[in-house]
């Protein structure tokens, strides 16, 4: 089973399945709404090549959960505005998650603030938790707020603590100072907005 998704209760809302037995093989997705979709046959990847022939095999596939890249069409897996909305790196990690022009952008401050859809075990938070962008602008999460740098958990790990302009860095040796990799690597100096050994 991948890209397992839950609902706002934490119940099980979809996932992806890949099924061996006795030299016979079958793949699919099932969701809550719709069901059990089965196809048999092989896995639509072999030693790293990925030939999908539906939508199903896109959603078993590495990069719908990851990119978003749930939907089907002549051949190819593309976005789609739900996997935008599930995906890893795209919403979870930057706060685009929605389908906008073709790729997956931010639509709203909410969409950078809020943690990973409704899943409580995504690797990635969100655009405001990890790197403290907690506002969009045009279709990107942005940070506007010393104080949302200063709450992320780059400023926790890497001591991007401090505004300026639009990101979070490492301005002085105070934010590097109290850092996960000043304590662990020695990396206690702000040099050119990241903190490293001077």
């Amino acid at each position: 089973m991948t890209g397992t998704t839950y609902d706002s209760t934490g119940a099980k809302a979809s996932y992806a399945f890949v099924v061996t037995c006795n030299g016979r093989s079958a793949h699919g997705i099932w969701s809550s709404t719709g069901g059990l979709v089965c196809i048999e046959g092989a896995y639509p990847c072999d030693g790293g090549v990925c030939t999908p022939t539906s939508e199903a095999d896109c959603r078993v596939l590495t990069n719908c959960v990851e990119l978003g890249e749930c939907g089907y069409v002549d051949g190819k897996c593309i976005l789609t505005d739900d996997g935008c909305s599930r995906s890893q790196i795209p919403c979870g990690l930057s706060g685009a998650c929605h389908l906008v022009n073709g790729a997956c952008a931010a639509t709203s401050d909410a969409d950078c603030q809020m943690p990973f859809g409704t899943c409580p075990n995504c690797p990635f938070k969100g655009a405001c938790v990890i790197s403290g962008n907690c506002s969009e602008q045009n279709g990107v999460c942005i940070a506007i707020q010393t104080s949302d740098c200063m709450k992320s958990q780059q400023c926790a790990f890497a001591g991007k603590c401090t505004l300026m302009g639009n990101a979070c860095i490492a301005a002085t040796d105070a934010d590097c100072a109290r850092s996960e990799v000043c304590r662990t690597a020695g990396q206690c100096a702000a040099i050119q907005g990241v903190c490293g050994v001077r």
